[in-house]
């Protein structure tokens, strides 16, 4: 239901990550209060995180929070993504 709030940073972000996703870039969403051991192994502290990660794994890129200097990386970011 967040993501059909007009104006808010989380809902912008939550659709450019499912349009990375529709262009075919893997993509997995986690809910902060589940058990997944990728919030762990990630050191998921903060909502929203986007990881950009290397096929290996290993975190390319990091970005946290809803500032709009923030979201404007991560859309920079997420349209690079094949």
């Amino acid at each position: 239901s967040e993501a059909d709030s007009p104006g808010d940073a989380c809902a912008e972000i939550i659709h450019l990550v499912q349009a990375a996703r529709e262009r075919g870039v893997a993509v997995q969403e986690l809910n902060p209060d589940s058990k997944s051991g990728l919030i762990a192994s990630y050191h998921i502290l903060t909502v929203p995180t986007v990881l950009i990660l290397a096929p290996n794994g290993n975190v390319v890129s990091r970005l946290e929070g809803e500032a709009p200097e923030t979201v404007a990386r991560i859309r920079s970011q997420l349209e690079r993504l094949h």
